[in-house]
């Protein structure tokens, strides 16, 4: 991204309107016409006297509330009435003379919004009027469009005040009305942003009209008022309130040689001081705006950071509780260089604070961040920033990320397909068009490609279901414009256009989906690969994602033929996906949905990537059911009723054949055992629940391979709801370390060829990886050197979290716990939930053969205990419950509601009462020493609504 001019100063936003008190600098906004007067031009502007009694009110040297009887105020009172004007030859109150703003009621009220835009719009307001042309006939080029937002923003801290520019007359006008702004933008005024902040209550400050010159005056005097009104300008009412003295000061400035435009309004003091330089006189105080001290009014940041090759990137600042965030990728260096901007009005200058005095940075200087302080244990290097020497000191939060990737992604068309466009697409179907850059940490230049002026685009678009559906922090999938290995594993096949940006926003952890796609990997599986990334979308920092393959059929990918194009190819140019859908039935008698009209290759047997989908499958365009669920035809996408057929009856035979125990087989179809069994183990064992109900990936080649009669289970997808933190069932067996739970599975968990197969995985392969690897010291790796220790993965994205947690939180969706007080404490309580699994699958490792048999009961009397009971741990830690029980899991359930919970026993290895009780004061002044109560609520309560914790993690 190249480095933002003046002409371009908007931050990227979604459906928050940003609005910033202004810093307008006569050099930046350009002080044309009238407005760059100085006393040099006195001559060429002609008598003084005249352009007073035509333009100026009553010049106040002081306050505004002073005596009227000034010069100005004299010659307008001695000019008479609109008749004389034209006798002398001087402009008459002609609507195309110059653009000039609405007119508001006459009275001495505050008038509402909805009454004064409905006005404005039911007549010609005299804003109406054209401007002057260029030689060409055309207008003046403008400034950006204004910030979208409400017809009038009226929020809880008072009414936003927008200021306009006029550069063919040099005046300024200013206005609460959005219908006025708009109006007035469209017919060619600069928009400036908000100029400040008045109050719905207060004092009235009056406006008033020149209809001789298209001059407007705004006044605090009622005395100045009524003068003027007597001189001939037209008095238009109320136009807003001042705040009291203990506000933020509104100054006013005189320029003595212009016609329209004399009068200037500013509640910077920079500004204020620089039009005395250019040969303004200075007035004082005009009136007082609200002292909102809010962040997100004042100048936001952009920094640009330099790759090591020296492109450049620019990452802009976020708002957030009132503070501004500058998020840094893991590339940038001690040194950046900065911008300040403001909305309409572009660079400006500002002032930080850190360990010594205020620093004033212009636009683009270089600033050396270690000179300014030093990142603290926290990562952050906590500053001040204020607009103008005497402007509100808010607080600057600059934080750099650490060892990960930085992916870029700018849209072509930020006003129209901005981020705010394709988050906005309910269904995640629209795209758009964007430029992709993704740098190392050490800034190497991975990928920079995209060059959308010459039609070379990637796209972009939204993906997922829950995520899409309930979370500000999207998922995306991205098509590069040009093949490109983004992991940089070295393998040419990884090349692919196609990439997943995964946004983990129900794992407070924002480990789970990585830790399980690469324990697919090390377990020799077909599977994704990936790594995290810090995303900047159009500049502003978007959080900590899992950048990684697109399930899909291709080199790199599952590598089978691909029928899709085959299809594709035999239909020439027939649009596929017009093809009308139909349905039909199998020999089994089971449902399938397919495309009329879709010519077949002579080849149909393959290679078909199948997804279980029983939860939203039947919204896609091919898919079909079966007995243990519905599946979508992934790929081919659009595919003929021959192909769906042939499919469908495919997997329902292998699914006969499994239940008939049989695997592997030469002729006929069926499953290949062993990646069923590890499908379903690494799901049963993390408790990725949705595993065979949805995102449960099924491929199989084409005959042609010699290997095109087995269906193959992978690769695995969408962990993030894993391990132990869904809380949807009613009861604790999502949520607790102990049990099979698998609902959708049962087809597979009763089939005890399957589960045998499991068993020895379990001993021989994934026990080893959980307890020497993830659970291993901070260098453990498997032996494939893929699957490393949580520690290492942990450290991996530890600043990069706290950059994410800033925007996002400890994220989770309503069907899951809600995540212990910090991310640390959130990873050791995986790190935990893992060992207490391991631990139940050891002790129930003879008993894996069905889900009854291994299953132990957790609810007694209507109430479940199962997120503090674990039957076969509370025979192991109470010998005598042990010698009373005589290995009946009732009895044992029954004995600890009865007696244990009372007597504070340790009957689980989630969960220490004695912890729980000292360690939440609340609930010690409710309970005090009734401690089964402390097991009851950390069952109801602590666990699945409060995020806290169960024991010592």
């Amino acid at each position: 991204m190249v480095r933002p001019s003046a002409a371009a100063p908007r931050r990227p936003t979604a459906s928050v309107a940003r609005v910033v008190i202004p810093v307008t600098f006569a050099a930046t906004v350009g002080l044309t016409g009238a407005l760059a007067a100085t006393p040099a031009r006195a001559a060429e502007a002609g008598s003084v006297e005249s352009q007073q009694a035509l333009a100026a009110p009553a010049q106040v040297a002081a306050a505004p509330d002073a005596s009227a009887s000034t010069p100005a105020a004299q010659a307008a009172a001695d000019r008479g009435n609109a008749g004389e004007s034209e006798e002398k030859g001087l402009p008459t109150a002609r609507e195309d003379s110059v653009p000039t703003a609405g007119d508001p009621s006459p009275d001495d009220g505050f008038e509402p919004a909805a009454a004064a835009d409905a006005k404005a719009a039911s007549q010609t307001p005299q804003a109406t009027a054209p401007l002057a042309t260029a030689s060409d006939g055309s207008a003046s080029a403008t400034t950006s469009d204004p910030v979208a937002e409400p017809e009038r923003a009226v929020a809880p801290y008072g009414v936003d005040m927008y200021r306009l520019f006029n550069p063919y007359t040099g005046e300024h006008f200013y206005t609460a009305s959005t219908l006025e702004r708009d109006h007035l933008h469209g017919i060619g005024w600069s928009y400036e942003g908000v100029g400040w902040v008045a109050p719905e209550e207060g004092d009235a400050v009056y406006r008033l009209y020149n209809p001789f010159t298209g001059d407007h005056h705004f006044t605090l005097s009622s005395a100045e008022r009524d003068m003027l009104r007597d001189a001939g300008w037209n008095y238009e009412g109320v136009g807003w309130r001042s705040a009291g003295a203990d506000g933020l000061a509104v100054y006013r400035e005189y320029n003595p040689y212009a016609t329209v435009g004399s009068h200037n309004f500013t509640q910077s003091l920079f500004e204020h001081q620089s039009l005395k330089a250019s040969g303004w006189q200075l007035e004082g105080v005009a009136w007082y705006a609200l002292d909102t001290a809010d962040a997100e009014r004042s100048a936001y940041l952009v920094a640009e950071v330099s790759t090591k090759t020296g492109e450049v990137r620019s990452v802009v600042s976020t708002v957030k509780d009132n503070v501004t965030y500058l998020f840094l990728p893991s590339f940038a260096g001690d040194s950046v260089r900065l911008s300040a901007f403001l909305p309409g009005c572009g660079a400006g200058t500002v002032q930080l604070k850190g360990r010594g005095g205020w620093l004033e940075v212009a636009p683009g200087a270089e600033v050396g961040l270690d000179a300014l302080g030093s990142f603290g244990s926290d990562g952050r290097l906590s500053l001040s920033m204020r607009v103008g020497e005497k402007g509100y000191a808010f607080p600057l939060v600059v934080m750099r990320s650490a060892n990960i990737d930085a992916l870029f992604v700018s849209s072509a068309d930020l006003d129209g397909e901005g981020r705010p466009y394709v988050d906005g697409s309910p269904s995640h179907a629209t795209s758009a068009s964007v430029s992709v850059r993704l740098v190392t940490a050490k800034g190497k230049v991975v990928y920079d490609e995209d060059d959308p002026a010459s039609d070379k685009a990637s796209t972009i678009k939204g993906r997922g279901n829950s995520t899409w559906a309930f979370s500000d922090k999207k998922p995306y999938q991205v098509k590069l414009s040009k093949k490109a290995d983004l992991l940089q594993t070295g393998d040419k096949s990884n090349k692919a256009k196609k990439w997943v940006l995964l946004a983990n926003a129900d794992d407070a952890t924002l480990l789970h989906n990585t830790i399980s796609y690469d324990l697919a990997l090390e377990l020799g599986m077909v599977g994704v690969q990936s790594k995290p990334v810090d995303l900047y979308y159009d500049g502003e920092y978007r959080g900590t994602y899992v950048l990684c393959e697109k399930v899909e059929i291709g080199d790199g990918r599952v590598e089978i033929d691909d029928l899709e194009k085959a299809i594709e190819k035999a239909n020439g140019s027939l649009d596929l996906e017009t093809a009308p859908i139909a349905s039909d039935k199998n020999k089994y008698g089971y449902e399938y949905h397919y495309a009329q009209g879709v010519a077949d290759p002579d080849d149909i047997t393959g290679g078909y990537l199948l997804e279980i989908d029983s939860a939203y499958g039947k919204n896609e365009k091919c898919w079909f059911d079966t007995s243990v669920g519905t599946f979508v035809v992934k790929s081919p996408e659009v595919a003929s009723q021959n192909v769906v057929r042939y499919i469908s009856e495919a997997v329902q035979e292998a699914i006969n054949n499994a239940s008939a125990g049989r695997f592997n087989l030469g002729e006929g179809f069926s499953f290949e055992l062993d990646s069923l069994a590890r499908t379903y183990l690494v799901s049963e064992f993390t408790k990725n629940i949705d595993a065979f109900y949805s995102s449960t990936y099924f491929y199989k080649a084409s005959d042609s391979t010699g290997s095109g009669n087995v269906l193959v289970a992978s690769p695995l997808w969408d962990f993030d709801g894993a391990y132990g933190i869904r809380t949807d069932l009613g009861d604790s067996a999502f949520g607790s370390y102990q049990n099979l739970v698998l609902l959708s599975g049962e087809w597979v968990v009763s089939n005890p060829t399957i589960m045998a197969r499991v068993r020895t995985l379990y001993t021989q392969e994934l026990r080893p990886l959980v307890a020497d690897v993830l659970l291993g010291a901070g260098d453990a790796k498997g032996p494939s050197g893929i699957l490393r220790s949580i520690s290492s993965y942990q450290s991996e994205i530890a600043a990069s979290q706290r950059m994410n947690e800033v925007v996002f939180g400890l994220s989770h969706f309503g069907n899951t716990m809600k995540p212990l007080a910090t991310w640390q404490d959130n990873v050791l309580y995986l790190k935990d939930w893992l060992s207490n699994r391991m631990a139940w699958f050891d002790q129930s490792l003879s008993k894996l053969t069905s889900r009854v048999a291994a299953n132990t009961g957790t609810r007694y009397d209507g109430f479940d205990y199962g997120l503090v009971f674990d039957a076969r741990y509370y025979l192991q830690m109470n010998p005598d419950v042990r010698t009373y029980a005589q290995g009946d899991d009732g009895k044992a359930l029954q004995h600890f509601v009865q007696y244990g919970m009372a007597e504070g026993r340790t009957a689980s290895r989630n969960f220490d009462v004695n912890y729980y009780r000292a360690n939440n004061a609340d609930l010690r002044a409710v309970f005090g020493d009734d401690l089964a109560s402390y097991y009851r609520h950390y069952c109801m309560d602590g666990f699945p609504h409060d995020g806290r914790k169960g024991k010592a993690l």
